[in-house]
């Protein structure tokens, strides 16, 4: 028990060598020692004792025993010493974002925007204008927005551009190309492939959430999601006739 006991406190003395002392220790356990003293002899049943003169480096010492005391028993309470380098790993992988996630968010953020009624920040089906209004905007090679999205589908009818939104996701600006299909809204984000759970050249993914389709794809440095209420395969397929890739890649819904 004995050597455990002064195994952990030699790993507390290195892991805290480095720690300043706070200012205002000192000064308080000054204040808390002299209240001591004042109680003491102003009691008048007891015999007078004398106070003990603390040294600044004797409080120290037991100031600095508390603590390790205090921090000691918070690191056996949680299982011993995190290394750095175990925590940032753990960081990491707890802010680890999935495919579903980024679904779900842009979903969200598309479901908001058509209960909210506003229009769009910017409205114009030319695509060079829509291009250029995002310019100034987004620090991305956005691509010029197709006018008309078809998809090979015969029965289906063009998407049409109607203008652009700018939204904000996971701490990067987003580009939104706004279309209009059978009356209903469809949005195309692209955003930074940077941090995503995207690499390029990877195939369509589908998720569905409630009456919504998200599709994700990549394609150099960016991030494509298409959010609509058409099926899976209809979308992945508006999505090819959207972004600007020559060969459509096959989905995995």
């Amino acid at each position: 028990m004995s050597e455990e006991h002064d195994d952990m406190e030699e790993k507390l003395r290195k892991t805290f060598a480095e720690e300043p002392v706070p200012p205002t220790l000192w000064p308080r356990i000054q204040a808390s020692l002299r209240d001591t003293s004042t109680t003491e002899s102003s009691d008048a049943s007891q015999p007078a004792i004398p106070a003990r003169r603390w040294s600044p480096r004797a409080v120290l010492s037991i100031a600095a025993m508390l603590v390790l005391a205090v921090v000691g028993a918070s690191i056996l309470t949680h299982g011993g010493v995190m290394p750095a380098a175990t925590q940032s790993t753990a960081t990491a992988q707890s802010t680890a974002i999935t495919k579903s996630e980024v679904a779900t968010v842009l979903v969200n953020e598309f479901r908001t925007f058509e209960a909210s009624g506003r229009a769009l920040d910017f409205a114009s089906a030319v695509p060079a204008e829509v291009r250029g209004w995002f310019r100034a905007k987004v620090d991305l090679p956005l691509p010029v927005p197709v006018a008309e999205a078809k998809g090979s589908a015969a029965q289906m009818k063009p998407a049409r551009l109607t203008g652009a939104r700018l939204c904000s996701f996971l701490d990067r600006r987003v580009a939104s190309f706004m279309y209009v299909l059978n009356g209903q809204s469809v949005s195309l984000y692209v955003m930074s492939a940077a941090d995503l759970p995207v690499s390029a050249g990877m195939e369509a993914q589908v998720v569905r959430d409630s009456d919504y389709t998200a599709v994700l794809w990549s394609y150099g440095e960016l991030a494509y999601v298409l959010v609509s209420r058409l099926a899976g395969k209809r979308a992945v397929d508006l999505l090819h006739s959207m972004a600007p890739f020559s060969q459509a890649s096959k989905s995995q819904a």
